[in-house]
């Protein structure tokens, strides 16, 4: 009896690291399950879950789900490629929790597909792929740049063998489903990958003031890496330089791209983060990105210069600047800002970081480190200012693991004694001036008294002096009383 029940445990115990496991591998990674109908569910692997890629545009949910009816969203010309407007089955009335499905293909990009559908009113958007190829849902520059910034909807794709049944399924019946997005996550010990797309001629100044003190604390935990973002010849009506070949709103701006690229090289993230927030203050906030008003704000222009003639430089001739020819490899298909991909991740549009308390990249940054490897600035205080403090047990605050910081609140009386002890030397000194300044003041009072008195004397005596004159003889010599003249009575 004891062994049967072993092994009937050992079976069970073996389920649950099974179910468990199972568990794990969906919460892993990107999903779209489909729950109901039933015969729908059955003929879909993995009991109706299906592996679903994220989009670099749209709305974001790491860690959460998205639920509601799928249905399947046709233009007016009965296709469902969604490359014109889509409307609601007639049956159906527009629903912010429901979840559009629609074809790949049909000549548009993946874009203005998930636009038409959130312009009906779904709330998240699948799109089933046309072929078995990795799908790398971008945004090209453009207008397609432009209007990524307006989607604010989940957007998925799946494979195109489970998306068919899934359509299939939704057109004959109602169908329920639930996406799901993954917690992004890292090894111990592993290092933090941070990729930030930034365009100068509309930089994020409020969330870059806050986000380069974060990074400051954040040195050994991450890998950063700037990504200057510029558009394609003639994109936007903007403006181009080196015969159409890079673009912005204006010559200056592409300018200062280029000089920022070269600060960074020359002398790394921490120069440059600091240039950058001068250079936003005095120069972009005041719609001056002109080079004269960099230079201004630059410590020395010389190794910065060298390095832009060197890469090819600003010209209006068609010539080819190393690069921005190499940035623009780089970027792939991330032609909007700003944005932020951590580990992959990605946060874009208005990054919001008016505080260390209120940053929304530094929480999902966070979250994606273990309780062994949390860097500081995850464990900042509410109850202090700066990045990495917390406060000890009297309160004040410290960085983490400062050695002045009180571990017991017994010896915060002695520390605030200590604190208000003044030593003799100091009372002596403060004494010694304070003489020093009560004698100066006593010997300008003084001076300014005996002033005033010598001008008083000397007014009584220009009064007195035109008397004198009056009872003189022609001598000079003092009469008692006035001459008069011969023949004439006194």
């Amino acid at each position: 009896l004891f062994g049967v029940t072993r092994y009937a445990l050992s079976i069970m115990f073996s389920l649950f690291v099974i179910i468990a496991c199972s568990f794990q591998i969906v919460a892993a990674q990107d999903s779209f399950q489909i729950s109901i109908p039933e015969d729908l569910v059955s003929k879909l692997p993995k009991k109706g879950i299906l592996d679903a890629t994220p989009a670099l545009f749209g709305q974001f949910f790491y860690g959460k789900m998205f639920e509601g009816s799928v249905i399947a969203m046709r233009s007016k010309n009965g296709d469902l490629f969604a490359c014109e407007p889509v409307i609601f089955p007639e049956d159906r009335s527009p629903d912010q929790t429901s979840i559009g499905i629609i074809q790949r293909g049909g000549g548009c990009s993946f874009v203005k597909k998930a636009r038409h559908v959130q312009d009906a009113g779904a709330g998240a958007v699948v799109i089933v792929n046309d072929s078995t190829d990795d799908v790398y849902m971008g945004v090209d520059d453009g207008e397609d740049s432009i209007l990524s910034e307006t989607v604010d909807i989940p957007v998925f794709m799946v494979e195109k063998a489970v998306g068919d049944k899934v359509i299939k399924g939704v057109q004959t019946g109602t169908a329920y489903g639930v996406l799901r997005s993954a917690k992004p996550d890292i090894a111990k010990n592993q290092s933090m990958n941070i990729e930030l797309y930034i365009r100068l001629d509309d930089s994020p100044v409020e969330f870059m003031h806050v986000f380069s003190s974060i990074l400051q604390s954040l040195k050994e935990s991450v890998n950063f890496t700037v990504n200057f973002v510029f558009d394609s010849p003639g994109s936007d009506k903007r403006i181009c330089t080196n015969g159409n070949r890079y673009c912005a709103k204006s010559k200056d701006a592409i300018a200062e791209t280029l000089r920022q690229m070269c600060i960074l090289e020359t002398s790394g993230h921490d120069v440059w983060a600091s240039y950058y927030n001068l250079w936003s203050q005095n120069c972009f906030l005041k719609n001056d990105v002109s080079e004269a008003c960099s230079i201004k704000t630059l410590p020395a222009s010389e190794p910065f210069k060298s390095c832009m003639i060197a890469s090819g430089g600003i010209s209006d001739k068609d010539v080819s600047n190393t690069k921005f020819e190499a940035q623009a490899a780089s970027l792939k298909k991330m032609h909007y800002s700003p944005a932020l991909l951590i580990n992959g991740a990605i946060m874009k549009g208005q990054l919001k970081c008016e505080s260390v308390h209120h940053c929304a990249p530094l929480r999902l940054l966070c979250m994606m480190f273990s309780d062994e490897t949390m860097p500081s600035a995850c464990l900042t205080s509410p109850l202090c200012s700066f990045v990495g403090h917390v406060p000890d047990a009297c309160g004040t605050c410290l960085p983490i693991g400062d050695a002045a910081a009180i571990l017991d609140s017994a010896n915060c009386a002695t520390a605030q004694d200590a604190m208000h002890h003044i030593p003799i030397s100091v009372i002596f000194s403060g004494f010694t001036v304070g003489f020093c300044l009560i004698f100066v003041i006593f010997l300008l009072i003084n001076r300014r008294l005996r002033l005033q008195m010598r001008k008083e004397v000397d007014a009584i005596m220009c009064e007195y002096t035109p008397l004198r004159d009056s009872f003189t003889d022609e001598s000079g010599v003092f009469a008692s009383e006035p001459k008069m003249p011969y023949g004439v009575a006194a």
